[in-house]
């Protein structure tokens, strides 16, 4: 969890706007914020920047502190708390979320310090320090093959992998995944995303079906969900990959006559 350090009003709502982006929840669910007060926990859930902002100022206004969830929250668990601070309920029938509410992993925090004879004193890194922090971080998320930029993603980690998994089965779908990928300019790289494509189709990685992709996110809807032979949007194309094989036809040609 992060917590949300205000200190004037302008400059509260510039910070609170800027977490938000960063956090990039949007695509794949809401946003889960608490506040410990005077009268205990609180939670409540952003399904929007503007939204996000006024529940973080409104209880720092108070002095109280206001932590985000890293990780986005499903769509469902907002019902409880929409747009507005409730008091927070644990347990199974609580209103907070859990370990096992989370869908997608869109951030990974890294908390990397210097080791310095002042630092081992107790006392704060200075700015020299902080830049050779955020240069030993850019080089460990290239290496490792994370985001690493301050750009936003064009296209989010989990709905990209979805996104190749479609394109995988497809006869053309190499080439569609790349010609869409690489609008990513900052991330897109011609050798990892075929890497990916092959790994798919060598795992056997199976397409979504639409109701996996509706799921609790709400992130796909279709009025015909309910009623609709098909069962995955790729359902709707050709594959590279038929479900069944056609059975071998038997030979009815007349065998040839030896001489």
């Amino acid at each position: 969890e992060t917590h949300i350090r205000v200190i004037g009003e302008d400059e509260g709502r510039q910070h609170a706007r800027l977490m938000y982006e960063l956090l990039g929840h949007e695509p794949c669910g809401i946003t889960e914020l608490r506040a410990l007060g005077e009268h205990g926990p609180w939670v409540a859930y952003a399904d929007n920047a503007a939204s996000f902002v006024d529940l973080a100022m409104e209880r720092n206004r108070r002095g109280e502190h206001v932590y985000v969830g890293l990780q986005p929250r499903p769509k469902m668990m907002g019902q409880s708390a929409w747009n507005v601070w409730q008091p927070a309920r644990g347990g199974r029938a609580g209103n907070v979320a859990r370990a096992k509410d989370i869908e997608y992993v869109t951030n990974i925090a890294l908390d990397i310090d210097v080791s310095t004879p002042q630092r081992a004193a107790g006392h704060p890194a200075s700015d020299d320090e902080l830049c050779v922090c955020v240069v030993v971080a850019r080089r460990l998320l290239t290496a490792e093959g994370f985001a690493g930029t301050a750009a936003v993603a064009l296209i989010p980690e989990p709905a990209w992998m979805d996104f190749l998994v479609q394109c995988a089965w497809l006869d053309g779908g190499d080439e569609l995944a790349h010609r869409i990928s690489r609008h990513d300019a900052q991330r897109y790289s011609h050798g990892e995303t075929q890497a990916r494509l092959e790994r798919i189709r060598r795992a056997g990685y199976r397409p979504k079906r639409c109701r996996h992709l509706s799921g609790e996110n709400g992130l796909f809807e279709c009025p015909r969900i309910h009623g609709c032979p098909v069962r995955r949007p790729i359902d709707l194309t050709a594959r590279k990959q038929p479900r069944s094989r056609p059975r071998p036809q038997p030979d009815t040609k007349a065998p040839h006559e030896s001489i």
